[in-house]
């Protein structure tokens, strides 16, 4: 029986990479992948959930990994001295938190709308983390060239994921609209003394 072959992480990324280096502008030449170009190429690829705050997140998330991706091009020019691995650590700081936020946010959501995948969700969420931290403490303990796994991991996983598993509960709850209207009528919970 014939099975198609399931692209892994890392064939879609040398795949579109290799789709990127061969485009060519007019004149014929190699366009240069640029910080901006790698930008727009994120965003043309990032789908929509169809929930704002998550779209939004969506798109901070995407900003966060332009900000590695400006740093690795550096790291990929030259020896890292001081103040790019100040600056690698600063925008993994902020990757780090703020995906760790937004996935927290996520899973509330997921409990308000009883999304019956949460579960499964969660733990991919989960496992992601682990694995950011892993790539993290390899960075810290001076082997930067890690960071190459980590802009991978992350770039790889987050198209994937909103792509193809956040658009599971987009679908849910696109099926039942009801649900958003009853989050927003919600009265507000009352504060912990």
């Amino acid at each position: 029986m014939y099975r198609p072959h399931k692209e892994t992480q890392q064939e879609r990324i040398d795949r579109l990479t290799q789709e990127a280096e061969k485009r060519v502008d007019q004149e014929g030449t190699a366009e240069p992948y640029t910080l901006e170009r790698f930008r727009k190429t994120m965003f043309s690829k990032l789908r929509k959930v169809g929930v704002r705050e998550f779209d939004d997140h969506h798109v901070q998330l995407v900003n966060y990994i332009v900000d590695v991706y400006e740093v690795v091009q550096v790291l990929q020019l030259r020896a890292p001295n001081q103040e790019t691995l100040d600056k690698l650590t600063l925008v993994l700081d902020k990757l780090q938190e703020y995906t760790v936020f937004h996935f927290g946010e996520e899973e509330i959501f997921f409990e308000k709308i009883e999304y019956p995948h949460r579960q499964t969700h969660i733990a991919q969420h989960k496992a992601f983390v682990a694995r950011f931290l892993e790539i993290r403490r390899e960075i810290a303990a001076g082997r930067p060239q890690f960071v190459m796994d980590l802009f991978f991991a992350a770039f790889g996983w987050l198209f994937d994921h909103i792509n193809q598993h956040d658009m599971k509960y987009s679908r849910y709850v696109q099926d039942n609209p009801k649900l958003l209207t009853s989050l927003r009528r919600s009265p507000p919970k009352p504060r912990p003394s």
